[in-house]
């Protein structure tokens, strides 16, 4: 009976210090510690793999072969005085004077005269390269002194060339020199004769563009013009230079 009780004793003890000898040894390489409040899975747990992914109601795959369409972003925005592009613009100037003589007191009569003037010049622009741009332009303009019932018309071609000078995304300069053949025809009702000439004359624009949307300028700067040869009636006659400020607008398509 000593034996058994002492078998029954020893028995309980074993099993404690295994236990606490198992506790004590080092865990195997790569084990990590369980979260706090981690719980074992039950038996017969099998980890299940997440739901397959299903397209949208509606959507179609492309057709085999179909190319991959890039996402438009403000990189791909081809800049003004990229080479391709054509350029529609005018340099306009529209002016309306009104002026009136008064002779000194004592005098008898008075005299007053309204005129008229209007510019219009519709140009072709392209740029050929990064930057350079050849074009033309068309010259229209009127000038008429409404009480003598006498005006002058010009008509021109001006061929061009120029070169934009990018200031960021929204603005540049865009110098530009040519040389044009002007007719003009001066008419009059009061007693002096009707004429007509021609000038070849040299000018020079140095506009100022801003760039509020894409494909479409607006802007100015100072322009320069002298007559190189000037003639009405096949007689030389007087040559003028002109030098001012003058505004710009116009639209751009293409480019790459």
């Amino acid at each position: 009976m000593k034996k058994r009780a002492s078998f029954l004793v020893v028995l309980p003890l074993t099993v404690v210090f295994a236990g606490v000898a198992a506790a004590q040894q080092e865990p195997p390489p790569g084990y990590q510690q369980p979260p706090p409040g981690y719980q074992q899975p039950p038996p017969g747990y099998e980890q299940q793999p997440p739901p397959a992914y299903s397209p949208p109601p509606g959507y179609a795959p492309p057709p085999p072969g179909y190319p991959a369409q890039p996402m438009e972003s403000a990189a791909t925005t081809v800049l003004f005085g990229a080479a391709g592009q054509l350029v529609i613009s005018d340099d306009m100037f529209v002016s309306i004077l009104s002026s009136k003589q008064s002779p000194p007191d004592g005098s008898t009569g008075v005299t007053s005269s309204s005129t008229t003037t209007f510019f219009l010049r519709p140009a072709v622009d392209i740029f050929v390269a990064g930057g350079l741009s050849i074009g033309g332009q068309v010259s229209l303009s009127y000038y008429s002194v409404d009480d003598s019932n006498s005006s002058t018309t010009s008509i021109g071609v001006v061929p061009r060339i120029g070169y934009n000078i990018p200031l960021g995304s929204k603005a540049s300069i865009w110098p530009r020199v040519g040389a044009g053949y002007y007719y003009t025809s001066y008419s009059s009702t009061s007693g002096y004769p009707s004429t007509n000439g021609y000038t070849f004359t040299f000018a020079a624009f140095v506009p100022f563009l801003f760039h509020p949307v894409p494909h479409f300028f607006i802007g100015g700067g100072p322009t320069y013009s002298t007559d190189l040869v000037a003639q009405y009636d096949n007689v030389d006659t007087t040559r003028f230079s002109q030098f001012g400020v003058q505004s710009t607008i116009g639209g751009y398509f293409g480019g790459k």
